[in-house]
């Protein structure tokens, strides 16, 4: 699905981000899973600031995410960063 594919920009790190745009009239989205590594963290975030995301939805039990990284700041934080990316 080359014709959809996020590609992500930067000389230096990887373009690739398991990630899909969908167009649904009028609406664009972009359809991924969440960090599976903390190596895909900052790729995440990095899509997150160049696509301009406004929103973030995950849909998926709370159980579903144990043993995976965890991508969002805890409560008591106003910002984290993740390999330079803030």
């Amino acid at each position: 699905f080359d014709h959809s594919r996020v590609i992500l920009s930067g000389s230096s790190q990887s373009s690739y981000i398991n990630a899909s745009h969908v167009k649904l009239s009028p609406h664009r989205y972009i359809a991924t899973q969440w960090p599976l590594q903390s190596s895909t963290v900052s790729d995440f975030w990095r899509m997150i600031i160049e696509y301009q995301c406004p929103v973030i939805v995950c849909i998926g039990a709370h159980d579903d995410f144990n043993g995976h990284e965890q991508y969002w700041p805890n409560v008591d934080q106003h910002e984290q960063v993740f390999d330079q990316v803030h």
